[in-house]
């Protein structure tokens, strides 16, 4: 990261209140605040401390008008330096590393070609998930059953070993596996079924 100068520009609907840079670090920036009493006081500008998340990704937590929101860095870096001529939904990290949020790691893709993608080179995979869990053969307990999703559009089968591995994976919502294996519906760009 050495090799590169740093470069801030505006959040998108932070203006006037922060900056990410190329290099993906993001800051406030120096302003005047007014207290609760009415009176004006300068608030320097500083770099955040930002945060990982389970599933790899950094997060930055923004602050506007008393409410905080927690900001992927990579979305904010790819919306201030990348491109996106097509208005793609999805940002997708070229060299499958998710806390390296350089512009040109970052490619705006579609939905469903993000989850092509990491199904084919098995993104899904990390050290909480590494393992397909089975059934016991005898009169065990099993504690979570293999999830099975097929992409809707290229007929691609992945095993997730738990609901909740597939959904932080795909990034899909809490739930959605389990509402689409039990109404048929689909999530994500996949059919989800439980293997038997």
């Amino acid at each position: 990261m050495t090799n590169y100068k740093e470069e801030w520009r505006k959040i998108q609907g932070y203006e006037g209140l922060y900056e990410v840079s190329n290099l993906g670090r993001v800051r406030s920036v120096d302003r005047i605040a007014y207290r609760s009493d009415g009176i004006k006081m300068f608030r320097a500008g500083k770099v955040l401390k930002l945060r990982r998340k389970d599933n790899g990704y950094i997060v930055a937590d923004l602050w506007k008008n008393n409410k905080g929101h927690g900001k992927y860095v990579h979305r904010l870096v790819a919306q201030a330096f990348v491109p996106n001529d097509y208005e793609l939904p999805a940002i997708d990290h070229l060299n499958c590393v998710r806390d390296d949020n350089r512009p040109a790691n970052l490619e705006w893709v579609t939905y469903s070609e993000n989850n092509r993608r990491a199904a084919a080179i098995r993104v899904y995979s990390n050290k909480k998930d590494s393992s397909i869990i089975k059934r016991p053969e005898n009169n065990g307990k099993t504690t979570r059953k293999v999830v099975q999703g097929k992409n809707v559009e290229t007929g691609v089968i992945v095993n997730f070993n738990s609901m909740r591995a597939a959904e932080r994976a795909l990034g899909i919502c809490n739930g959605s596996i389990s509402q689409g294996i039990k109404h048929g519906w689909k999530y994500g760009g996949y059919e989800w079924s439980l293997v038997k």
